[in-house]
């Protein structure tokens, strides 16, 4: 029921004689109590949705963050490991040259000996 809709019945039954002028005061305003209670709550609880929006909304923007940052760290952690991998083989690769430098330096000397 509508407070509007409870004063007129309120006026109704105190001009029917049902309810004295103080009932029908002292209803009424246990009436605007009640209504303005329910308000309260009402807003209240409009406030704590609209906080739980927020909330939620910045829950979400930290997981896509996250997200993007784990995405990040897993490029990275492939990028180091084809370096380290790059690493390995140039330095195979010298380790090989500087061999044959080697052999060649002393096949070098051998013709030159002779």
């Amino acid at each position: 029921m509508r407070v509007e809709d409870a004063a007129v019945e309120l006026d109704a039954a105190r001009a029917s004689g049902t309810l004295t002028e103080d009932e029908a005061d002292r209803l009424r305003d246990r009436l605007g109590a009640l209504h303005d209670s329910v308000k309260d709550s009402f807003d209240r609880e409009r406030s704590f949705l609209e906080k739980a929006r927020a909330l939620r909304q910045g829950v979400r923007e930290e997981r896509i963050a996250l997200e993007k940052s784990r995405l990040e760290k897993d490029k990275l952690a492939h990028d180091v490991r084809r370096l380290v991998e790059d690493k390995e083989k140039a330095l195979s690769e010298q380790v090989e040259a500087e061999r044959q430098n080697g052999t060649l330096h002393l096949e070098l000397s051998e013709l030159q000996q002779r």
